[in-house]
């Protein structure tokens, strides 16, 4: 019975000839083959094939990270405007309007974040509550709430939208420290 495996041509003892002929074919396959350096660079093509593909979905994985860890919460939005919709009082608003208008309003300011850049590593001021705050301030400038002049105030509208309607975008907004920085004073 005959095996399927390919036969070892072995030379016979005291023919060297078919020894040097055994050697020459094995060294001609083996560099037909690639050889090892060629096994070598193929192997580095993959890893570092590897590590961009890795490196390409960090971006994706960060994001998508921060949207399961951050989930909306209309309820706490609305309890929220209705605890601190009056900047000028510590008292809760009485009446709020509709809570579609509310919610509306809220989305407004959470499509002009989405419109902002990811801070990611960039510490500098403009990423800064304060300063984003003012940047939407300025593009909604003039603009009056759909109930008019009523409580709550845009001010606790964003604040309270970038809170609880989409707090994944204001988290992946916000200036990060660097990871090997000092820490501030």
């Amino acid at each position: 019975m005959r095996s399927s495996a390919r036969r070892v041509n072995r030379p016979r003892r005291g023919a060297p000839e078919q020894a040097d002929r055994l050697t020459l074919l094995t060294e001609w396959r083996r560099i037909a083959r690639g050889g090892p350096s060629l096994c070598r660079m193929r192997r580095r093509l993959r890893v570092a094939l590897g590590v961009a593909v890795a490196g390409a979905l960090v971006a994706p994985a960060t994001v998508l990270g921060a949207h399961l860890a951050h989930p909306r919460d209309v309820d706490g939005y609305l309890a929220y405007l209705e605890r601190y919709g009056d900047p000028g009082s510590d008292r809760p608003v009485p009446v709020l309007p509709p809570a579609a208008d509310l919610v509306a309003e809220g989305e407004v300011a959470c499509d002009w974040m989405r419109d902002q850049p990811y801070a990611l590593w960039r510490t500098d001021s403009r990423y800064h509550f304060q300063a984003v705050y003012e940047r939407y301030e300025q593009h909604v400038a003039g603009r009056s709430p759909r109930w008019g002049a009523a409580l709550p105030g845009m001010t606790s509208v964003a604040t309270a939208a970038w809170a609880h309607l989409c707090p994944a975008e204001w988290e992946l907004r916000q200036p990060r420290r660097r990871p090997f920085a000092p820490p501030p004073d």
